[in-house]
Order: C-alpha cells, then sequence, then structure tokens
C-alpha cells in the first residue's frame, strides 16, 4: 500500500460528528489523574509531563502514570500543583504544589521535600513560578517574595519588596519568572514587571501609570514571553496583552478591558510562527499576528476552553492544557493532511467509522465503514461515491463493511452478518455469497472480518468461526477444518510463504527496555512505543503469559464460539450508541433550535436504525 494511503486511511478514523477535530484529547478518561492541567514538560527521555490539581502524570505515548499520592508527600489527598520546571540534571523535577516544593526523581520516582532555609531561617512556600538563570540557579517565585536557590553551594536567598527601597522587588506576590535570550531575568509581579540587575544585585521596577482604553493601565502580570524578534510580551490580569519596549521601559496595551477584543487573564504566551504566537487565557486561545496586529480564536474547540499551559515537544507537537477538560495534543503534521468528514452532502463521506479501504489501479479509494457502508473516492475530485444509496446494484443496501480486497477488476467486499459480496466494477454486477448449513462448500460465517490474497493468487477469507480459501474454478470455498471454529480477525503471509492468523487472544504482556525501566511493565496490549529515545543501542524485552488456560474439553469450544459472538454483536452495538450520545450531549448543552440541533437529531436517527438493524441481524 502507498504511504499515502495510509495517511488518508488515519485522517478518516478521526474525524467527528460535525467537523474535523485535529486535536487528540487527553482527560481523567485516559488515565490523566486530574483534568485541571496547569503546566507541561517533556524530559531527557522523551517522557511527557503533566502538572494538575491531583498529581503528577507522566505519559509514554499510550498510557500515564500518576504521582504525587498522601503515601508519596505526606498528606491525604493528591497533590495540587501549580508548576512543574525541570532540574538542571535533566533527571529530576521539581514539583511546586500549593504547600511545598519537592524535587521529583524520576527514576527513582520518589519525591523528596525542599527544606533548604535561608540564612533567616525561611523556607519556600506557594510557589507560582521557576526557571532556571545562565549561571544554573533556580530562580523561584512565591507569595512571599523571590527566592534564588544555588544548588552548587547549598544557599537560599530570598528578596521582598521594600517602601523605602525603590529597586526592590515592586510587589512580593511573584506570578511568573522568565529568563530572555540575553540572560536577563525578568519577573511579572502582582504590582509590575522587575528586571534582575546582576552587577547590583537589585531591580529595575517597571509599572504603567497610563490609562488603557479609558481605564487604568493593568500591572499584574502573569505571563511573560519573548518572540523571536526579541520583543518582551506580557500576559495581564484583566488588561489583556501587553508589549514592553525594552529601552523606553513603556507598555503597550491589547485587548483589555474596554478594547473592541477583550481577552480576561492572559496566562499562557506560546510563540507559533516567526510572526504570531498563541494567547492562552480564560476565554480560550487566541492566535495573534505581531504584523498585522490581528487576533483571532484558534478554533472552535479550544474557545470553550480555560488554558494554562503551551507547550511545544521535540517531534514540534503542540500540548494544550487546560483547566477543565484534559490536555489537548496537536500533531506536528495536522497541516499536512486532508480532513474529509461525513456533511450530508451528496459527495461526502458517508460513515464515521472507517474498518478498511484499498486502492485500484486507476488510483480511486474503496473505503468501507461500519456505519456508512462502501465509499468511492476520486482523489482528482476530492469527492465520494456512496454504495449504500440505492438498493439496485452496484450499490449494497447494508451499511456495516469490515473488510475489502481489490483482485482482478473485482472488489471483494466483506460484510457483518451478510456474508461476502464480490463486485464487477466494470460491468456493475454485484453477487453476494452466504453460509448455508447444507453446503459445506459456502463461506463458513456470514460475519467477515479479513480478505487476502497470497503471492501465489489464491484469497482466502477469515470469519467470526472459521477460514476457509476460494476456489475459483468450482466457485466455492474450502473451510480448514482445524480452524473451522477459530475467530479469524486478520492474516498475513510472511516472506517464506507462511500465513499467519490473527485471533483475539488472552494473554498478558510484560515488556522494559534496559537502562530506561528497572521493573517489568504489565499491559494486554500488543505494541508498545517510546518518545525521542536518545541515540544509543537498547534492549527490549519482552515476555507473556497465559491470563487463564482454556479448558481442554471439547464441549468448550462451542461455549467459546458463542461467547465470541455476543462479544462482536455488543462491539457493533456499543458503535452507534456512542454515535448516539455524542450529538444528544450536544443538543443537551445548545437549548436552542438550530441548524446544529437539526443535523444532531440527524445523526441521532440515522445511528438509531442503525442499532435496529443491528440488533434483528
Amino acid at each position: 500500500m502507498k504511504r499515502s494511503i495510509l495517511s488518508i486511511c488515519i485522517l478518516l478514523a478521526s474525524v467527528s460528528l460535525v467537523f474535523a477535530n485535529i486535536y487528540k484529547k487527553y482527560d481523567v478518561r485516559s488515565g490523566l489523574s486530574g483534568n485541571c492541567v496547569r503546566s507541561i514538560l517533556q524530559d531527557s527521555i522523551g517522557y511527557m509531563w503533566f502538572a494538575t490539581q491531583d498529581g503528577l502524570n507522566r505519559f509514554n505515548g499510550i498510557k500515564f502514570t500518576n504521582y504525587g499520592h498522601s503515601s508519596e508527600n505526606g498528606g491525604n489527598s493528591y497533590m495540587n500543583i501549580v508548576t512543574i520546571c525541570r532540574h538542571q540534571d535533566n533527571n529530576q523535577i521539581w514539583v511546586a504544589s500549593t504547600e511545598k516544593l519537592y524535587l521529583f526523581d524520576s527514576r527513582e520516582e520518589k519525591f523528596s521535600v525542599f527544606d533548604t532555609q535561608t540564612e533567616d531561617g525561611v523556607t519556600v512556600n506557594s510557589v507560582f513560578g521557576m526557571a532556571y538563570d545562565n549561571d544554573r540557579q533556580l530562580w523561584i517565585g512565591t507569595t512571599n517574595g523571590l527566592f534564588v536557590y544555588n544548588e552548587k553551594k547549598g544557599t537560599l536567598k530570598q528578596y521582598l519588596h521594600s517602601l523605602s527601597d525603590p529597586h526592590s522587588l515592586p510587589d512580593n506576590h511573584v506570578w511568573v519568572i522568565y529568563n530572555d535570550s540575553f540572560g536577563t531575568i525578568w519577573i511579572g509581579t502582582r504590582n509590575g514587571l522587575a528586571k534582575y540587575n546582576q552587577r547590583t544585585d537589585n531591580f529595575t521596577g517597571y509599572i504603567s501609570e497610563d490609562t488603557s482604553f479609558g481605564r487604568p493601565a493593568c500591572n499584574e502580570i502573569i505571563s511573560l514571553m519573548e518572540s523571536s524578534q526579541g520583543v518582551l510580551w506580557a500576559g495581564t490580569w484583566y488588561g489583556g496583552l501587553a508589549r514592553f519596549n525594552k529601552e523606553t521601559g513603556q507598555f503597550r496595551y491589547y485587548f483589555g478591558e474596554g478594547d473592541t477584543l477583550t481577552i480576561p487573564r492572559i496566562r499562557t504566551l506560546f510563540q507559533r510562527t516567526a510572526n504570531s504566537f498563541y494567547l492562552g487565557s480564560d476565554d480560550g486561545l487566541y492566535t495573534f499576528n505581531t504584523t498585522t496586529g490581528e487576533c483571532l480564536p484558534t478554533d472552535d474547540e479550544q474557545n470553550k476552553e480555560s488554558i494554562y499551559a503551551c507547550y511545544q515537544d521535540r517531534e514540534g507537537g503542540i500540548w494544550i492544557g487546560t483547566y477543565f477538560s484534559g490536555v489537548s495534543y496537536l500533531s506536528p503534521k495536522h497541516k499536512d493532511i486532508e480532513w474529509y468528514y461525513p456533511n450530508g452532502t451528496e459527495n461526502s463521506l458517508s460513515g464515521n467509522v472507517i474498518s478498511q479501504f484499498c486502492e485500484d489501479p486507476d488510483g480511486n479509494i474503496w473505503i468501507a465503514t461500519e456505519d456508512g457502508g462502501l465509499n468511492l473516492f476520486d482523489p482528482r475530485t476530492k469527492k465520494f461515491k456512496n454504495h449504500l444509496l440505492k438498493s439496485s446494484n452496484p450499490n449494497i443496501g447494508y451499511h456495516n463493511i469490515h473488510a475489502l480486497l481489490y483482485n482482478e477488476g473485482k472488489l471483494w467486499i466483506g460484510s457483518f452478518s451478510r456474508g461476502l459480496y464480490i463486485l464487477d466494477t466494470q460491468t456493475g454486477k454485484m453477487k453476494n455469497y452466504r453460509h448455508n448449513r447444507a453446503n459445506p462448500h459456502s463461506i463458513p460465517n456470514d460475519h467477515i472480518y479479513s480478505i487476502y490474497q497470497t503471492k501465489d493468487g489464491s484469497i482466502y477469507l477469515g470469519t467470526l468461526s472459521g477460514f476457509c480459501r476460494y476456489d475459483p474454478e468450482s466457485d466455492s470455498f474450502r473451510t480448514l477444518e482445524p480452524l473451522s471454529h477459530i475467530f479469524i480477525y486478520d492474516m498475513v503471509e510472511d516472506q517464506h510463504g507462511d500465513m499467519w492468523l490473527a485471533s483475539p487472544s488472552k494473554n498478558l504482556y510484560a515488556y522494559k527496555l534496559d537502562g530506561i525501566h528497572k521493573e517489568w511493565i504489565y499491559t494486554d496490549k500488543h505494541n508498545v512505543s517510546f518518545l525521542s529515545l536518545p541515540p544509543g543501542e537498547y534492549t527490549f524485552r519482552v515476555k507473556t503469559r497465559k491470563m487463564k488456560e482454556m479448558e481442554q474439553i471439547k464441549n468448550q469450544e462451542l461455549f467459546q464460539s458463542k461467547i465470541t459472538f455476543f462479544t462482536q454483536v455488543a462491539h457493533e452495538i456499543k458503535t452507534p450508541v456512542s454515535l448516539i450520545k455524542a450529538p444528544l450531549e450536544a443538543i443537551l448543552e445548545t437549548h436552542e433550535w438550530n441548524s446544529e440541533v437539526e443535523s444532531n437529531l440527524s445523526v441521532i436517527q440515522k445511528n438509531t436504525n442503525r442499532l435496529i438493524e443491528d440488533i434483528i441481524d
């Protein structure tokens, strides 16, 4: 298969009911310990880390591991984490909760309380911001001033606001710390911006006395970012976005209260392109163009959220942390994909659940769906033709298609519960093969899940209860008796001509990567992936064992085939139920009658009819 076709398969399987959702979302249902994600980072191995109000989370690309329960931090609940920062050794992580500052050892998976004190006996708590300077000192912003920790010397120094000292901090409540491209440390406080002067060991404060949009300017700075042009931008509590001129010390405000567009509480700033960056706010995610001054909501999906964090990983993927809905992932390849989804028009895709596809010699793509039948996509015109719309040939009057194979002008189509169809793509004639108990040369079951052609031209079918080969001379099928009651889900031929068959298993796997994992990691998944491992040689170990020994009594085979059948039926029912639930929730949230409600009701009706058909079948 061509690589481009694989991309189409992935994108078709990822569409939503109403519009193409370019984000992959992770929340508590995915294994995240809490839906409030305030801070994000990636470690040296490639793991993603998320700070939530319910603990620290590590994501390996497949599953989340949660840290920070009472057994680890000495409390009686999960840590309420405000921000995290990579330690300079790249192995540990600074974890700031609402109560204490911790150092988390990612290898030992243990927390240790940061209990270093200043010369006056002051300890660090209520941390909101952290950053390293160019001398590898950690700067810590709290509600009780600013701290600088020199790990090499083991010293901790505190800076406080003083009414009698104009070169002290502007305010003791420090929201954010930023180290710019020149190594200058900038501090955003509740009452202004401060620059640290290393030579004199004091601060220069910047407070705007001007008005902004007819109101007093907001000096409470909660986020900072230096653009690729070297401009320092500040997100404020209620004054919108501020551009700071390092030469004059003046602020220019955008999107504050009283402006045409008001963006409250800009909590994160993130450079997106050379001339644009994200504004993450309590009113959603915006894209600001620094050349034109235009600021627009990024998309419908993120415009509904309260955005707390944006982070770009090594591959260029964007992670967006929200207050209520977990974290969203935007692939760096999302703009390289053309999105197709059902929109109700004649030439659109007819189904949401894509099961398989194949390409014919003319470059057309045949697409099997579980809820919309068979589709033919013309990549030249970008149009779809649906073969479910009519009852006459060459249309298939059934929506649930699981397998496809193109061979010498004929398309082999495996359906759920209605056997095998063979479509002559030149003449449009269709032939249907069904299971017949009285005919040993019929297909072994009407539920077909895989169709495969071997190198010698033989065609095999994998069904819910049996595996057979097509005999073109007699136009019949030969069931292979040793597998007559086995559910064959997929198959492939190796380089030696041996056939490998996939059947649902009950195996438990354990794996570990030497140098990364100390203990075996157990899973029932059939694959594992690692994010951005450093170059080098690794030994990957895997082992498997039976989760439950199968009974060796012959009558048990019949029982197992029944269980398999009902499991598959349950799967087929679950899909339309899921597609009914989503638009129903959207209708309940709308509270008014409009075209979107009508569209969602149409989806509900369609999948209700599908559910009835599946139950009858």
